[in-house]
């Protein structure tokens, strides 16, 4: 059994380094995988940036089921709650996840940390704890990393914001992406629909150049659209 849950991890580290340098989301890569193993209702990824600001990176198997984890996940970095959770929702039913806080010794830019949290009404079966405490040592190391690769190729600050060619809408949006929101809850607060939103985010990931939310909040504080 421990020979499986190494190579669950193996996969699931092996899958998102291949896809860091191709542009698109080595943390979708790892909660798609992750879900599928725990047979998940939903799933999220949280990162912390300082601050306490918070930015949901990832989501499984898609935005609207996902909702409910992304406070969950936002709760459980405000606490500092690690490495392993586990709890009960009315609503979401059995959570478990893994918090991911690099080591001491390793200096980190801005993001502190990522929580991974998954869901299923019915409760999880089998190995469940064993495999993400197994990936948790891998996820360790491997965050770090990620995170060094997709900073790497940052623009220095422009001159005038609008220079990234951002409309006022597209700025509004990817300012509430930045606070953790996704995108229904993006399409309540601007009055819009999910779809708009949606068509919205790949405008801006069109014209940043980049498939991953994470870099484009990145991209927009550095460029000085979005506070840092």
């Amino acid at each position: 059994m421990q020979r499986v849950q190494s190579g669950v991890a193996l996969e699931v580290l092996t899958s998102a380094l291949r896809v860091i340098n191709t542009g698109n989301e080595a943390t979708q890569q790892i909660v798609d995988r992750l879900g599928a193993t725990l047979a998940a209702d939903a799933g999220v990824a949280v990162v912390a940036f300082s601050g306490d600001r918070h930015l949901v990176s990832a989501t499984y198997p898609d935005e609207e089921k996902a909702e409910g984890l992304a406070a969950y996940g936002q709760t459980v970095q405000r606490a500092n709650l690690r490495p392993y959770m586990e709890t009960n929702d009315p609503a979401l039913g059995h959570m478990v996840g893994v918090h991911v806080v690099p080591a001491p010794n390793v200096r980190m830019a801005t993001d502190s940390s990522v929580v991974l949290a998954f869901c299923r009404k019915d409760g999880f079966r089998g190995d469940y704890r064993a495999v993400l405490e197994c990936l948790l040592p891998a996820l360790t190391e491997f965050w770090p990393v990620a995170w060094c690769a997709l900073g790497v190729d940052l623009p220095t600050p422009v001159a005038n914001p609008e220079d990234l060619g951002l409309s006022e809408r597209e700025t509004q949006v990817l300012r509430l992406l930045s606070m953790g929101l996704l995108a229904t809850s993006i399409a309540s607060r601007l009055e819009l629909s999910p779809r708009t939103v949606h068509k919205h985010l790949g405008n801006i990931y069109r014209k940043l150049g980049v498939h991953d939310r994470l870099v484009a909040v990145r991209i927009a504080r550095n460029a000085g659209v979005l506070p840092s």
